[in-house]
């Protein structure tokens, strides 16, 4: 997984922005409590492919919960 998304990016990125987000990938991809980095990257990219899934999208349909819908529109949390 590249951690550089800005390769194919239309706009130009500040420099100090750049920097950061390559600090906060080094974060991620160093080990932590309880996981490895490699497996703190793949844990990563999968979260960012879960969008995607098709699965996903079925369990979605199927509403497993009758709070499915609520939480998974919502954009920030909101206190109950």
């Amino acid at each position: 997984m590249s951690t550089n998304s800005f390769e194919n990016c239309s706009y130009e990125i500040r420099g100090d922005l750049k920097d950061a987000h390559q600090e906060a990938w080094a974060r991620i991809a160093a080990p932590g409590t309880w996981l490895t980095g490699g497996r703190r990257v793949r844990v990563a990219a999968e979260i960012r492919q879960a969008r995607e899934c098709a699965f996903r999208t079925e369990i979605h349909k199927s509403k497993l919960s009758p709070y499915f819908e609520i939480l998974s529109t919502r954009k920030h949390y909101e206190p109950a």
